[in-house]
């Protein structure tokens, strides 16, 4: 009997250890993108809590152990590593195979970075210039680059964009990049240019 009291005399105590204990993930202020969180580096140093605290890291040989997952990119338009490669300073050239609209794999991420990039800046718009080599008729090459220009608004609309922030326009063979009647050439001009207008 005693014990049963006195477990239940601790049972608050314990609990509120517990729940103290417990990181909840919603309270937590967030740090500003690209800002250092309220002195990540100087908590790391001195012991591997984070100022902006209550359990948000924890280090290991002074690497951060991010708990809510995969880190996501700084802000809009940036990678991971913090290279500029969405945005109106990222990347601005999305290159196709012959005589093909789909989107190769490789510019994935770069898709990803300009559909968040106008997902954040929705006053933005972006004007998506397709463009063919100089190989088929003109009529062709005019279709072609719009199906090309059409996939790109449809990935990055996919991907957060407003279609109103989207125009998409064909110059088919009419404006390359590179002068020339080989691959190294075509290759150039088989593209999107993805071209923000300036407000």
């Amino acid at each position: 009997m005693k014990l049963l009291r006195n477990t239940k005399a601790c049972l608050p105590i314990l609990m509120a250890v517990a729940l103290a204990a417990c990181e909840t993930s919603g309270t937590a202020a967030r740090p500003e993108p690209g800002a250092d969180p309220a002195g990540v580096a100087a908590g790391t140093a001195a012991g591997g809590a984070t100022a902006a605290g209550t359990g948000s890291g924890a280090t290991a040989s002074g690497t951060m152990i991010n708990r809510e997952g995969p880190q996501a990119a700084v802000e809009p338009g940036r990678s991971a590593t913090g290279d500029w490669i969405g945005g109106p300073e990222g990347t601005l050239v999305i290159y196709f195979d012959y005589d093909r609209s789909s989107i190769r794999a490789e510019y994935g991420e770069i898709l990803q970075a300009h559909g968040a990039w106008l997902a954040a800046n929705q006053g933005q718009a972006v004007l998506l210039q397709g463009h063919a080599d100089e190989r088929g008729t003109p009529e062709y090459n005019l279709a072609l680059g719009s199906r090309r220009a059409d996939a790109v608004a449809q990935a990055l609309t996919a991907l957060g964009a407003g279609s109103a922030q989207l125009n998409a326009v064909s110059f088919g063979e009419e404006r390359p990049a590179a002068e020339g009647a080989d691959e190294i050439a075509w290759s150039k001009n088989r593209r999107v240019e993805l071209v923000y207008e300036t407000n």
